[in-house]
């Protein structure tokens, strides 16, 4: 496995919560290849992180959110061909604003508000899992 240190992919992405019953997240769900995820996406030529998590949102949730905080940072390593470069994604805490789920891009079959802890058990990467339960621990979520 060769891997190209030197083209890091920078991405960010967003936790959408809301406190109904006793506290919900936005998770997206791709059938094909059974991936449950956060919404989240590469930064385009010269957009900072606060506004690739924004643009990702509205597009992969159909949701107009505004930043409440940053949670974190995860790294890991995404194949592309022969090759494996290093990806960094930044997380943010939101809330909505404005949208409609409807309005959905079509990477994701469906998007839905799952309970908060549900969610940890449900994501497919445990780092995302784990960027939930910082959301958790710092919110006094239970």
């Amino acid at each position: 496995m060769e891997i190209k240190q030197n083209k890091k992919i920078i991405a960010s992405g967003g936790v959408i919560y809301r406190k109904t019953n006793g506290g919900e997240i936005i998770i997206c769900h791709r059938a094909k290849t059974n991936l449950y995820a956060l919404p989240k996406g590469k930064s385009e030529y010269g957009e900072n992180i606060e506004n690739t998590a924004l643009r990702e949102v509205l597009e992969e949730t159909g949701l107009e959110c505004k930043i409440i905080k940053s949670i974190g940072t995860i790294e890991y390593l995404v194949p592309q061909g022969e090759k494996y470069y290093p990806k960094e994604v930044t997380f943010f805490l939101m809330e909505i604003i404005g949208g409609n789920l409807e309005n959905h891009d079509h990477e994701f079959d469906t998007v839905q508000w799952i309970e908060i802890n549900n969610a940890k058990s449900i994501l497919t990467f445990q780092s995302e899992s784990d960027i939930v339960t910082r959301i958790i621990e710092s919110e006094n979520i239970t």
